[in-house]
């Protein structure tokens, strides 16, 4: 089995960003030719919150694949909601 395959990947989008949209990012990540694209496809998306915030936006995982949706931040995450962001990679990798 090729090492690539058990890879884990995140992927955040912002919720606001107009340059690197949701759903054009959602559209690429549905496209892939994946062994579990069909399993992918077919996962519900999952609220999730960060830091006692009743909702910090949604996020969509299927094996190694994740991807976080950051409710009220746009292209600059980080920047837009900083203490999400960082609860989530912490998340991510302490997990």
């Amino acid at each position: 089995m090729n090492p690539l395959y058990n890879l884990q990947v995140l992927i955040y989008n912002g919720q606001n960003d107009y340059l690197v949209n949701t759903p054009g990012v959602l559209s690429y990540l549905n496209s892939l030719e994946w062994q579990y694209a069909k399993e992918w496809k077919a996962r519900p998306k999952k609220l999730w919150t960060a830091l006692g915030s009743k909702n910090s936006g949604w996020y969509k995982h299927y094996r190694n694949l994740i991807f976080v949706n950051i409710r009220g931040a746009g292209h600059l995450a980080p920047v837009d909601q900083p203490r999400t962001v960082w609860r989530m990679l912490n998340n991510y990798f302490l997990n």
